[in-house]
């Protein structure tokens, strides 16, 4: 009977455990399932899914108030703005409370604490920008959130200001920068903006990411710890801007996310058009000066499963072609290379690979070989180059017969 007893009683503690557990969670979670809200949405739980990782549940409103406030303001609700919450029955209430708190100047707050910690804003040691300085740059952090200053054009004023440092807030980016040589310059603005440890990249990747912060230079002033940040021209201009830097991505298109025709585009693309937009007055003081678009076979004649590189090369192709009619009144030329394969960590580092590409076996052209060629290009002043027999004769037999190649690179691409 005793026994029986003590079963009985373990049993209902149990049940009641399991009760409590159930409650608990009902607290912390939402069983409703989670709504697919706008374009940014769709990418997450797109990149979710491919990785295999189940969302997590809904939240509660209870945790989700706590959360907003933390995440986007830094403290607490307080009783009467959560009771607020709580009890307001309207749909779109959270999205409501999120817009709410970017507009509370907490916000600006909170994060230009936290753009200060990434940007080094600080008077003393380490940093030493002194106080009028870290003032002025912090202010300016503040401002940028405050207004919603777009990401990149954050990044640009803070990489392209000149000034004083105690007149003009983000120059002191360069000044709280820990190396001032140009390679310590590049693997801060790598590691701050990009996410990336530029120590890692191969040596001429981030010999010619430094090339850009070569003639940054410091003045003092007669007022106490002021400095002027210039970029020094008494090497003149710039004579040569080389965009080389690209990425891939092999499989068919139908199959890839948006998100990878995006990634593609914005470094193949958008960053060589954009250095050249920024270095257009540079060129212009220059000697002879020459953009180098280093694009590929493929921007002449596309194949499958590449889709989205060769569209990058075919609209580097376009705007070089644009540029050069342009910049010429400018004194600027433009060079389009367009190599074939070349012996690079390119394929060792393409953003997905879902298919093989069974002409990579045919060979590749070094890298040095390359450069020889470009360098004679260059010299030379030509205007475009294809670099390998076999490149050209892929691009003439294209422009001879077109039906006939799309059957080939459809069968064999």
């Amino acid at each position: 009977m005793g026994t029986s007893l003590v079963f009985v009683f373990l049993l209902a503690a149990t049940a009641a455990d399991a009760g409590a557990q159930q409650e608990a969670a009902r607290i912390f979670v939402n069983p409703a399932e989670m709504p697919l809200q706008g374009k940014l949405d769709e990418l997450v739980f797109a990149r979710l899914k491919q990785a295999g990782i189940e969302p997590a549940a809904v939240c509660s409103d209870a945790v989700f108030v706590r959360r907003a406030y933390l995440d986007v303001i830094g403290t607490l609700p307080t009783v009467a703005e959560a009771r607020q919450f709580l009890l307001d029955q309207a749909p779109d209430k959270r999205r409501i409370l999120i817009d709410r708190l970017l507009e509370r100047e907490e916000f600006a707050d909170y994060w230009a604490m936290k753009w200060s910690d990434v940007l080094r804003v600080k008077a003393e040691f380490p940093i030493n920008l002194w106080p009028n300085a870290a003032q002025a740059y912090h202010r300016w952090i503040r401002i940028s959130i405050r207004d919603n200053l777009p990401y990149d054009q954050f990044v640009r004023e803070l990489l392209t200001a000149n000034g004083s440092n105690f007149r003009v807030g983000q120059v002191n980016f360069y000044r709280a920068v820990q190396s001032k040589t140009p390679e310590g310059i590049a693997q801060a603005v790598a590691l701050t903006f990009m996410g990336a440890r530029a120590d890692k990249w191969p040596k001429e990747r981030l010999s010619g990411m430094a090339a850009f912060f070569s003639q940054i230079n410091f003045k003092s002033t007669t007022e106490w710890k002021e400095e002027i940040l210039s970029f020094d021209s008494e090497l003149g201009g710039l004579d040569l801007l080389i965009n080389n830097a690209g990425v891939g991505a092999i499989g068919p298109f139908a199959e890839a996310s948006e998100d990878r025709l995006r990634r593609v585009m914005e470094v193949n693309f958008f960053a060589p058009a954009e250095l050249i937009r920024g270095a257009v007055p540079l060129l212009e003081a220059g000697n002879r000066p020459m953009i180098v678009n280093v694009s590929s076979v493929l921007g002449h004649r596309a194949v499958p499963k590449k889709s989205e590189y060769c569209a990058s090369k075919f609209a580097l192709h376009g705007f070089s072609d644009s540029l050069r009619a342009e910049l010429a009144v400018r004194g600027i030329d433009v060079l389009l290379l367009s190599p074939s394969t070349t012996a690079t960590e390119f394929f060792d580092n393409v953003l997905e690979k879902t298919a093989d590409l069974p002409w990579l076996a045919l060979g590749a052209m070094s890298a040095e070989a390359v450069a020889r060629r470009t360098v004679k290009a260059i010299r030379r002043g030509r205007h475009e180059i294809i670099l390998t027999p076999g490149g050209k004769l892929l691009v003439w037999f294209d422009r001879l017969c077109p039906p006939l190649v799309n059957r080939l690179v459809a069968r064999f691409g």
